[in-house]
């Protein structure tokens, strides 16, 4: 287990715990492709420089970034997400990106993304703290 996956196991429930189903039953899958994401280096950089250079939230880079995973999970063609599974993963990179790696809580900026094939419109990008 990495730093970024102690972290975010010991830590996420005490931030969101209206997102305490994202780690159970049907949603637990989503969790574990989130948490595993923390230990891939190349992905973990190509969020980061999305974020802090170009402005792409971490969420869309996510997406993007596991979209076959995401289409077996959903189990149809279009990727589509209900909206507490948007919404828990935006929570997991919010809590990444705020509380694990130290971006300003008081700068994020929603912007509009409008990936339909999974259903999301807007989602968080960060700012570091200078």
């Amino acid at each position: 287990m990495t730093f970024l996956q102690f972290q975010m196991d010991k830590e996420f429930l005490n931030y969101y715990k209206n997102f305490k189903k994202f780690k159970e039953g049907s949603y637990r899958p989503y969790w574990d492709l989130c948490f595993k994401s923390l230990s891939n280096r190349d992905f973990l950089s190509y969020m980061i420089l999305c974020n802090d250079l170009n402005g792409i939230p971490p969420v869309k880079s996510f997406l993007l970034y596991h979209q076959k995973h995401i289409k077996e999970l959903t189990g149809n063609n279009n990727c589509t997400l209900d909206s507490f599974t948007r919404k828990a993963i935006g929570a997991f990179f919010g809590m990444l990106f705020q509380y694990v790696l130290g971006y300003d809580q008081n700068q994020t900026k929603t912007v509009r993304v409008s990936l339909k094939v999974f259903g999301l419109v807007t989602a968080s990008v960060f700012n570091k703290v200078m």
